[in-house]
């Protein structure tokens, strides 16, 4: 297995690691995972064909844009293959592969180590002030954004968990809101208190009238590869809310990326690398005989 990419100065295939976005365990957890036999984890996980067909539209969409930043990341998902991956945030394949090593890795960890009283709970996030107008993607801190949401978990009394950074394009039909990228975190971990920490959340995430009405939620868990997939995505979408006039209360359609959106969220991804949009709370992963390991963290 090869760890080839593109060089950002003279456009030749050279060592995937060599970019800074390509951390070593993640290299060596997507190498791993591909080498193993293909074998459906949860019911409705994508396959690798579905990977690679992404990939190839990522590729088509790339091209339509003659961006000088968007041109690096065409050249990666251009060469990357089941011979020499290419490690890239936007890549579908390699993100595949990432995340069913973290599925993996994630599972073993917490079905051994809840300790007895605690529960394992599912944390989705949705930060009001984080919203970032289209075309605008490119400035975002995700270094930023995951310590601050880090922080704030620590204070609602969170001490162990992992999850990552999501991203969707929302706007809503009634004009309610702008149209922005809506960045979130989705984190498991586990609590002696639910409760207490639901209630902790609410008052470190605040809601808004218009785009973020329901900031955090906080769900009891099984350890289930579909469960926990969840919190490792790759495949991002659009949400349109509207008044359904049916059901009369607010509803919301997820709908495919237009392109220029995905063009934007692609070359971004590829900037900052899958390990960036990690978010750990006490835990480490590294890779040991081929399998994702997660640790406790040294304070």
């Amino acid at each position: 297995m090869g760890f080839r990419a593109v060089s950002l100065r003279t456009g030749k295939i050279v060592d995937a690691t060599r970019f800074p976005d390509a951390k070593a365990w993640a290299v060596d957890a997507i190498s791993s995972e591909s080498k193993k036999t293909e074998r459906r984890l949860w019911r409705d996980e994508p396959d690798a064909e579905t990977a690679r067909a992404l990939r190839t539209t990522q590729i088509r969409r790339l091209k339509r844009h003659s961006l000088t930043k968007a041109s690096v990341v065409l050249e990666r998902l251009s060469y990357c293959s089941d011979q020499h991956r290419c490690f890239s945030g936007g890549c579908p394949e390699c993100a595949r592969l990432f995340q069913r090593a973290l599925v993996c890795g994630v599972r073993r960890y917490f079905r051994k180590n809840v300790p007895k009283g605690h529960k394992l709970v599912a944390i989705s996030l949705v930060p009001a002030e984080a919203r970032i107008p289209p075309g605008d993607l490119a400035e975002f801190d995700i270094d930023n954004f995951l310590r601050r949401t880090k922080s704030k978990l620590r204070r609602a009394g969170l001490q162990v968990g992992i999850g990552a950074a999501d991203f969707s394009f929302n706007q809503d039909r009634d004009g309610k809101y702008e149209a922005h990228w809506c960045p979130h975190v989705y984190i498991i971990g586990w609590t002696r208190n639910a409760e207490g920490l639901k209630k902790s959340l609410k008052k470190l995430f605040h809601a808004d009238k218009g785009a973020v009405r329901k900031p955090t939620t906080v769900t009891d868990i099984e350890p289930k590869y579909w469960r926990i997939s969840y919190a490792f995505k790759w495949q991002f979408q659009q949400r349109v809310t509207y008044f359904d006039a049916v059901k009369q209360r607010r509803n919301t359609d997820k709908l495919r990326l237009q392109t220029a959106h995905q063009v934007e969220l692609c070359t971004f991804l590829d900037r900052v690398g899958l390990a960036k949009r990690l978010i750990c709370l006490g835990l480490k992963p590294s890779v040991k005989d081929g399998r994702l390991e997660l640790q406790q963290a040294s304070l």
